[in-house]
């Protein structure tokens, strides 16, 4: 695998050596985006199952917060009511509520270990914090403003706009000499077919490439490429497309908010 790099075989005509895709180039920058980006996606992983964990010790040892919204403060950069579950954080409804639960009755009471859960939550909850406050810094470059301004009219948030800008910057990866990559071929009937490898080079890096599989009489479609992406443009789509009162107030929402339901 690693010598094919140099292998000689492995470049097409358009001098690009097959295979060999990249996510990014030489931009520091967008290197740096990148790392960050997958470095929050793990964090968010992580803390997903010690929520789930954390909720499960609380349903015993404090039933009456389980259901509580465990969203993260823009002030504090932490969960407030797991920041005061570890120490770190001093709040007197909570502790009030806290007077007043059942669990007393019981003589049971919020044990060290869900404590230190709660402080490894909150560590995780500021690292993640962190990095979104470098990832929204990158909004501001001005490099990568036109890529933006496309992004804005599709109403992606900040996960999309940086997660769709390391992998389509630059443009021109998907261009031969500035021009979209076309090629003839002969196909099963014989005749010469267009091929569109720009585009499917694209539709790869969004994770939507796709190949035909033939089994007996019946056709079915495999996706290729990056499954980060496809599963973020999915979520995108659901919430921002799929509702009858699509979430993006402009033509582009329109037409794929119609297309969808016909489609449905």
């Amino acid at each position: 695998m690693a010598a094919s790099y140099f292998d000689d075989r492995f470049i097409d005509e358009a001098g690009k050596r097959r295979f060999m895709n990249y996510y990014y180039g030489d931009d520091v920058i967008i290197t740096s985006l990148r790392e960050l980006f997958l470095e929050k996606e793990q964090l968010q992983k992580l803390r997903t199952g010690l929520i789930a964990q954390l909720r499960q010790r609380l349903a015993f040892e404090f039933p009456e917060i389980v259901k509580h919204d465990f969203s993260i403060s823009l002030i504090r950069g932490f969960t407030p009511i797991i920041g005061w579950l570890g120490n770190i954080h001093h709040d007197v409804c909570y502790e009030n509520k806290y007077k007043l639960s059942v669990a007393h009755r019981l003589d049971i009471q919020i044990s060290n270990y869900t404590r230190s859960h709660a402080l490894v939550i909150c560590d995780l909850e500021l690292r993640t914090t962190a990095n979104l406050d470098k990832l929204r810094s990158a909004l501001s470059l001005p490099q990568y403003k036109s890529y933006f301004d496309v992004f804005d009219r599709f109403g992606f948030g900040l996960d999309n706009h940086i997660l769709l800008l390391y992998h389509c910057y630059p443009f021109d990866k998907f261009l031969v000499n500035g021009k979209a990559w076309i090629e003839r071929e002969a196909g099963k009937n014989g005749k010469m077919q267009k091929r569109d490898r720009s585009l499917r080079k694209f539709q790869a890096y969004l994770g939507m490439s796709y190949s035909y599989r033939q089994s007996g009489d019946k056709n079915s479609r495999s996706f290729h490429g990056s499954s980060l992406v496809r599963s973020h443009l999915y979520a995108w789509a659901v919430c921002m497309i799929a509702p009858k009162d699509y979430r993006i107030k402009s033509d582009i929402g329109r037409d794929l908010s119609k297309r969808y339901h016909e489609l449905r």
